[in-house]
């Protein structure tokens, strides 16, 4: 071998080392950034209000079942601002209040709400679709409508368009704390109610001080949602 060559032997070497051990570096970086394991939003090991900046594996269920509504959202584990914009999102289209904050009626509406398959299209309650009053027995997107309207104000009801029992107790509930009386028909004064924050037109309910819970006076509804 010439000297020539062995110079060049011996500058190259250090640079195949080098190149080598960027590539495992790389690689390392690639694991360590992989995302964590889904846990279901409802166990204990998710906090009551997932919000931006947390990075778990409650964050990465959260991703998944957002990408299952046609979102297109990196599964990594890590709530940020695209997270943050889909959950945003998430919240209009299923008629909850927009806030970001992925609490027990987002959770709901996640795993069980207007988006899961076999639900009816919404209707609103105030269409000539709908009866003037709707009662326990009906199956419809009037029911859709209504059930997604009490989980706004605090329900946590499965939105499958089904006026069974559970739907019947949640309008008797928000009746009671609209000031209505809680005969389980929705009829006129329930659904201006349930459009206009929880007091009705014709009676004064209690006020929001009174309440042990803002969700129902109007604006000022929980955060954690």
């Amino acid at each position: 071998m010439t000297a020539r060559r062995k110079v060049r032997s011996r500058l190259w070497s250090p640079l195949v080392v080098l190149a080598l051990a960027g590539t495992a570096l790389t690689g390392l970086t690639v694991d360590a950034q992989a995302a964590p394991a889904p846990i279901n939003l409802n166990s204990a090991s998710c906090p009551a209000a997932i919000s931006q900046g947390e990075s778990d594996g409650c964050v990465a269920e959260l991703q998944r079942l957002l990408n299952l509504y046609g979102q297109s959202i990196t599964v990594d584990g890590v709530f940020g601002p695209g997270t943050y914009a889909g959950v945003r999102v998430f919240q209009s289209q299923s008629g909850i209040a927009v806030d970001g904050v992925v609490g027990p009626v987002t959770k709901n509406a996640l795993y069980n709400g207007s988006g899961s398959a076999g639900a009816p299209a919404r209707v609103d309650l105030a269409s000539a679709l709908c009866p003037v009053d709707v009662t326990v027995g009906e199956k419809d997107g009037c029911v859709t409508e209504l059930q997604d309207l009490l989980n706004q104000h605090g329900a946590t009801l499965t939105v499958d368009g089904d006026f069974g029992q559970a739907t019947l107790s949640a309008v008797k509930t928000f009746q009671s704390g609209a000031g209505l009386a809680a005969d389980g028909i929705v009829g006129p004064e329930t659904k201006t109610a349930l459009y206009r924050g929880g007091v009705s037109q014709g009676r004064r309910g209690p006020t929001c001080a009174r309440r042990p819970a803002p969700r129902s006076c109007g604006r000022a509804r929980s955060t954690a949602v």
